[in-house]
């Protein structure tokens, strides 16, 4: 079975485990939407070829900037998209309304001026709405363990994931109290914070999941929920 659709069916089980869980994505998705104007102008960071969260919402201006040119010039559903990283980002002050970042932050290297550009670019009201794994979470403990030119194999067993799209992971914007501290320094005032758990997310099989699915359990307890392993925000220019 491919590993995609061992992820598909983990997550199926997990969710007669845990009814109404939804994984990261779709809570992400759900989060972006909600944040949209009605009408204006929208900005993926760290695009590359994936699907745009908001692509299929009419009235919107979609725009993407990836590092990675090969990756953002496969993106076909943007009205502009530039090889931009997001630590200097082509556009004007105040230039959109919304901007979206999927499994980025992790990546980043400098955070504080990479969010510093997020601030820039947004007009006073606008939403910065983003996911990324968290720091305090065991599994990324694993995945700073390992080196990172060995991520590109696991990924690709783990999560079926095309060994281009996997980037050297950093993790120094990847905490609830680290976000809140940089964002507020940039000017970003927090609206939502959630932090969603999924035992599928480096599960190899029936075996890894069920540990993972235990220590799921675990963060139920008073005081741990802050461990679990996806943090999904969305954040407003004062």
């Amino acid at each position: 079975m491919p590993a995609g659709s061992v992820q598909g069916e983990l997550r199926r089980r997990y969710r007669r485990m845990r009814p109404g869980w939804q994984p990261a994505a779709t809570l992400f998705r759900e989060m972006a939407r909600s944040a949209a104007p009605a009408s204006g102008r929208v900005l993926d960071v760290g695009a590359g070829r994936k699907d745009y969260p908001l692509d299929d919402v009419p009235g919107l201006q979609l725009f993407g900037v990836d590092p990675d040119a090969t990756a953002i010039a496969h993106h076909d559903t943007l009205s502009l998209r530039a090889a931009a990283r997001g630590e200097r980002l082509p556009f004007k002050d105040g230039a959109f309304d919304l901007i979206c970042s999927a499994w980025v932050l992790e990546h980043v290297d400098a955070p504080r001026a990479f969010v510093r550009e997020i601030a820039r670019v947004l007009r006073p009201g606008g939403r910065f709405a983003f996911v990324t794994p968290n720091g305090r979470n065991p599994v990324t403990w694993v995945i700073r363990a390992i080196p990172n030119r060995l991520h590109p194999s696991i990924m690709r067993r783990v999560q079926h994931r095309d060994v281009r799209d996997t980037y050297p992971v950093r993790y120094r914007i990847n905490t609830p109290r680290t976000v809140d501290r940089i964002m507020g320094e940039a000017g970003l005032v927090r609206e939502q914070l959630v932090l969603n758990g999924d035992p599928t997310y480096l599960a190899l099989g029936a075996r890894s999941f069920r540990a993972w699915a235990a220590l799921e359990r675990v963060f139920d307890l008073p005081g741990l929920s802050g461990a679990r392993v996806h943090l999904i925000g969305l954040y407003r220019r004062a």
